[in-house]
């Protein structure tokens, strides 16, 4: 008995042992908490910590739609190689972040940047949740790789928490989460850093490691706080482009009316002889946003040049996805059109059928008035 006792004591103790270490071992995703305006989009950069090792992943993010809205979602310096792919802009409050290397990613950092904006006032705390799929991630020996995904809680304001770095007049250690970042902070503070350094875009800087030090010098002017410092060049192209993206959408879906967008869109389609923009031929792809971005600031001359500010593959990426929204909301519209439609006629219906009924009754009461004087 003792001896059975013995056995099952070392056997607990090992299993206790692998759940730890198994726990140790699990790389978390999570992104600090944040507040959204909604005046201005905010970034939220989803991290990956306890990396030992990732080549691929599927992130499905859900989101409440009637609380808040995700502009645009893009690679950190985690993916910042390899295959990055979404799903975003399909489904309302609900998409999937793929990403697939030839290697093992190591380091830890941001793996994608969302671009976030409330719809309305959030009065307590919500979530963006955060789900992972087994068989889709992975190591470079294809082994499992498991993550504890966090959920990204959304406040209306920030709460204080505890930590060791500032004391409050009882001695209880308190401070602020971090402060947010608006997308056009990061914009003010890139486009500044680039007249600095005398480019017109990223893809001219060719030192930069300087461009890093010094953005994080502006960016601390403008947020008054170096808790957003980046370390390496490809986070602020990841930032950059987010931030762009959700500005670009928000200023167009804002102020032109879908149809409209989605007119210009497609007679430009026409015009380079291409049945969507993936179809387009690479030598027509800069000129095809050129000729985008002119039609669309005649209706709206306060929209950002992307032709100029971006690459071309990012802006036809936009576009994309300007396009894809319109699209939906066209869609909704009809929908709602095609409701309200069917009511009408079903009401219409009831009346008409009303309507003879009342006629019928008239006549057989007439008659019966006819029958009974005779």
């Amino acid at each position: 008995m003792k001896k059975f006792i013995t056995i099952m004591l070392i056997a607990l103790l090992i299993f206790q042992c692998n759940v730890v270490a198994l726990a140790a071992n699990t790389a978390t995703v999570s992104a600090d908490k944040v507040s959204l305006s909604e005046e201005e989009p905010t970034l939220i950069l989803v991290k990956i910590k306890n990396n030992n090792g990732i080549m691929g992943f599927k992130i499905t993010v859900e989101y409440p739609v009637d609380k808040l809205d995700i502009k645009s979602v893009s690679r950190g310096e985690i993916t910042a190689k390899g295959n990055f792919n979404t799903n975003f802009g399909i489904n309302d409050g609900k998409f999937d972040v793929l990403w697939n290397n030839t290697d093992d990613v190591t380091d830890d950092g941001t793996l994608f940047v969302l671009s976030a904006q409330a719809t309305t006032e959030i009065n307590k705390d919500t979530e963006i949740n955060l789900s992972f799929s087994q068989p889709d991630t992975f190591n470079s020996s294809y082994e499992d790789v498991v993550l504890e995904c966090q959920s990204i809680v959304i406040s209306a304001k920030y709460i204080e928490t505890t930590t060791e770095n500032t004391t409050t007049q009882k001695g209880e250690t308190t401070t602020k989460a971090p402060t947010p970042i608006d997308s056009s902070q990061i914009i003010d503070a890139i486009d500044t850093t680039l007249e600095q350094n005398g480019c017109d875009n990223l893809n001219d800087i060719k030192d930069k490691n300087d461009f890093v030090k010094d953005f994080n010098k502006n960016l601390e002017i403008l947020t008054g706080t170096n808790e957003h410092n980046v370390t390496d060049f490809d986070t602020i192209s990841s930032m950059y482009n987010s931030a762009y993206e959700g500005q670009f959408i928000t200023e167009i879906t804002n102020n032109i009316d879908s149809n409209v967008i989605d007119t210009v869109i497609k007679d430009t389609l026409k015009e380079f002889n291409a049945k969507s923009i993936d179809k387009l031929n690479k030598k027509d792809k800069a000129k095809f946003v050129q000729k985008v971005e002119e039609k669309l600031k005649e209706q709206d001359t306060d929209i950002p040049s992307i032709s100029k500010d971006l690459n071309t593959d990012d802006a036809l990426d936009i576009i994309k996805k300007v396009y894809n929204q319109t699209n939906e909301d066209n869609e909704q519209q009809e929908n709602d059109n095609n409701v309200q439609k069917g009511i009408i006629i079903a009401v219409s219906v009831v009346a008409l059928i009303a309507l003879i009924s009342i006629v019928i009754i008239i006549r057989k009461k007439r008659k019966t008035n006819l029958l009974e004087a005779k």
